[in-house]
C-alpha cells in the first residue's frame, strides 16, 4: 500500500515537470519542488526505483529534464505544513496563511541551496555523487 502512494506521488512529480517544461512562457532551467513524500524524493534523487512502474516514471522525468535543459531540486516539507496537502484534508475550507508562509520560506531556502549546487553537479536532479556527469543510473533497489 505504501508503495502505491509513493508511486502516485512520483507520478505527480512527473506531471509537474511535464507541465513546467511545456509552458508557453519562458521554460525554466530549475524546478524547485517541495514534497512530503520522502520515498518519491529519494527515488528521484537517487535514480533508483522499487519496480518497473517507478523506473518508467523516473526515465520520463529524466528525459523531460534533459530534453529541456532543466534541473529538478526537491526539498522535504513536513505534511503538517504542506499546503499542497490542504485540499485533501478534512475541515479545510481555506488556505492557512501561516502554513503557506512556512512552505514558501522552505521553498525559498531550497531554491538558494539548489542554485548553490548548480555548478557542483552536471546532473538533472539533486547533487548525488553517483549521478554526477548526467548518467542516470536506473536500477531496482
Amino acid at each position: 500500500m505504501e508503495d502505491d502512494i509513493a508511486i502516485q506521488e512520483l507520478y505527480a512529480i512527473l506531471l509537474l515537470v511535464r507541465r513546467a517544461v511545456s509552458s508557453s512562457e519562458k521554460k525554466p532551467d530549475l524546478i524547485v519542488l517541495g514534497t512530503d513524500s520522502m520515498v518519491a524524493k529519494n527515488w528521484c534523487e537517487q535514480g533508483h526505483g522499487h519496480n518497473d512502474a517507478c523506473l518508467d516514471i523516473l526515465r520520463e522525468i529524466d528525459k523531460l529534464l534533459e530534453e529541456n535543459t532543466c534541473r529538478l531540486y526537491m526539498t522535504y516539507i513536513n505534511t503538517t505544513i504542506n499546503v499542497a496537502d490542504l485540499p485533501s484534508r478534512k475541515n479545510c475550507d481555506s488556505l492557512d496563511q501561516q502554513k503557506s508562509a512556512q512552505t514558501e520560506y522552505i521553498l525559498k531556502i531550497a531554491e538558494q541551496n539548489a542554485k548553490g549546487l548548480w555548478w557542483q553537479s552536471g546532473d538533472n536532479t539533486g547533487a548525488d555523487k553517483e549521478r554526477v556527469g548526467g548518467e542516470f543510473n536506473m536500477k531496482r533497489e
